[in-house]
Parts: C-alpha cells; structure tokens; sequence
C-alpha cells in the first residue's frame, strides 16, 4: 500500500522534535483541486496553523518544471516523463475517461474502447501537454491522427464546453468528478488508459519539517480516498506501465 512506501518519510518524521514551521510550497496539476489538493491543504491547515502554505496549481508540465526550477517544495502531477534531479513517489492510478453532454448516458459501470474517441469532436489540451500526448497515442493505435477543431488549455473550459454541447474530452476521474456528481456531464472509463500521478521532491534540496509532514498528510489523504471509494477508478496499486516510470524508494 501507499502508506507502506513513505514508511521511511514517517520514521523520519517521528524521529525528529522539530515541530513544522516557516513555509511550504505546493505545486499541483489542477486536475486533482476538487478530489486532493483542496482536502489536503484544508487539513493542513488545521493541524499546523502556524505553517505558511503556498498553493500553486497548473497542468502537470508546469508543475514538473516548477519543482524543478525551484519554485515549489513538493510537486503532484503527473508521471509522463523522468528528471534526474527528482525524486518520485507513485501516488495512484486511475481511469482516464471519455466525457459527453449528459444526454449521451454514457457511465462509468461501462467502459469504452480506445477507438471510441474517432466517432467524435474532440475537445484536446494543446500539445505538447501530457494529456493531450496521451490522447495522441490512444488515437494512433486507434489508425486515427488527431485533427482537433478546438483546443483549449484548462479542465474547467474543456468541461464547460463538453457540457453544452460542443464536444467530447478526455479527463482522469480526479478532473470531472465533482461535475458528475452534479450530473452535469456524463463519462465512461476508456479501456486500458491509465492516468498516474507521482508526488515529488528535487534530490537537490533538503526537506524542512512542514514538507515531510506535508507528503505524509497527501499519501494519508488518497489511501482514505480510494479506500472508501470516493475516488472512483482509481488504485493504490500502479498499473505495469507505471511501475516502469522512476520509483521512489526513500526520501533523502
């Protein structure tokens, strides 16, 4: 499990008196606001009043080159690539889904094939963004070249217009959830199209208190999260795929 792979971060914590303090820097892909990043920060908050949270959020190119670049002290994004100087933790895994107006029925209990995504107007991130990448490839094994009529570069818009009409997209579940709740788009998970997400550190910097307290508090909030089935299609447990990526096994 999740938890078990930040044993090490949790020793370290236990073994230290330092009490967090000063600031910490949190750099997210804004496909997880809604589902994580709000629940993280919120409880955060609570426990360490005390702490200076900086939240920034973005796609997960810009997230990856911020934590990089030195402007975040821990990063959530997602696993499309490998820097040197990062250290990487999977995180989960979970469906990427094909999204319509609501009137289409599609559901999350019936997934679709990868060829599903010809049939439509797609609404795609512009390139050379992950997911828009990922969307690529499916297409490609699918003997379509994507030829997108619009393209827009936030989940927000791209569901806003799915929404009303204008098109199909393709989100993790993470990014449409709280809209399906309200039963204002529908989605169906596309069959072997995983989406991973990793947290990072740059191996280049030492972690104060707050950062450590803060990777502890992100792993504790997604184990309640899959475990209790809030966060539909996801998984602890990294598809095959994934586990190729970089895997975190200690934090330094």
């Amino acid at each position: 499990v999740l938890l078990a792979s930040v044993g090490s971060i949790k020793s370290e914590i236990m073994s230290s008196t330092d009490e967090p303090v000063g600031t910490v820097r949190l750099a997210a892909s804004n496909s997880l606001s809604g589902m994580l990043t709000s629940r993280v920060i919120a409880r955060y908050r609570r426990t360490y009043p005390e702490v200076r949270v900086h939240v920034t959020e973005n796609t997960s190119m810009i997230v990856r080159e911020s934590i990089v670049n030195d402007g975040a002290d821990v990063a959530l994004f997602s696993d499309r690539g490998s820097f040197a100087t990062l250290t990487k933790m999977p995180l989960a895994a979970e469906s990427l889904l094909l999204i319509a107006p609501l009137e289409v029925g599609l559901e999350l209990s019936r997934p679709v094939s990868a060829k599903s995504l010809t049939g439509h107007n797609l609404i795609l991130t512009p390139f050379p963004n992950g997911l828009r990448r990922a969307v690529d490839e499916m297409l490609v094994r699918a003997g379509r070249v994507s030829e997108p009529k619009l393209e827009v570069d936030t989940n927000s818009l791209m569901t806003s217009l799915t929404k009303y009409g204008a098109g199909y997209c393709v989100l993790p579940y993470s990014g449409v959830h709280e809209l399906l709740q309200r039963k204002e788009v529908c989605a169906a998970p596309i069959r072997n199209a995983k989406w991973g997400w990793v947290i990072a550190v740059s191996r280049e910097r030492a972690m104060s208190a707050a950062t450590k307290k803060l990777i502890e508090m992100i792993a504790e909030e997604a184990t309640a999260l899959i475990s209790d089935g809030s966060w539909k299609t996801a998984t602890l447990d990294l598809s095959p795929d994934i586990r190729k990526q970089d895997r975190l096994v200690e934090f330094r």
